[in-house]
């Protein structure tokens, strides 16, 4: 699992500028900018909090939309 998400940053480092344009906001965006941030160590307090922040709206839409679009029934 490790080595699959160290493969995963790599290729989003390579094809970055590529993807930087069209997806600056993604869903996983925040997660992997967190990850590459704490092997390298190259994100600064306000990135790491505007990260942070985006994450945390992506969860938020997301624990909305399953509790919206998916009514659990309780079994009988």
């Amino acid at each position: 699992m490790l080595m699959g998400l160290v493969q995963c940053v790599l290729m989003v480092a390579a094809v970055g500028p590529v993807l930087d344009a069209p997806v600056p906001k993604a869903p996983l965006t925040p997660v992997i900018d967190l990850v590459r941030a704490g092997w390298t160590g190259g994100m600064g307090a306000g990135e790491t909090l505007q990260a942070l922040a985006t994450a945390a709206a992506w969860t938020a839409l997301a624990g909305w939309t399953v509790r919206r679009r998916f009514p659990w029934e309780p079994r009988r």
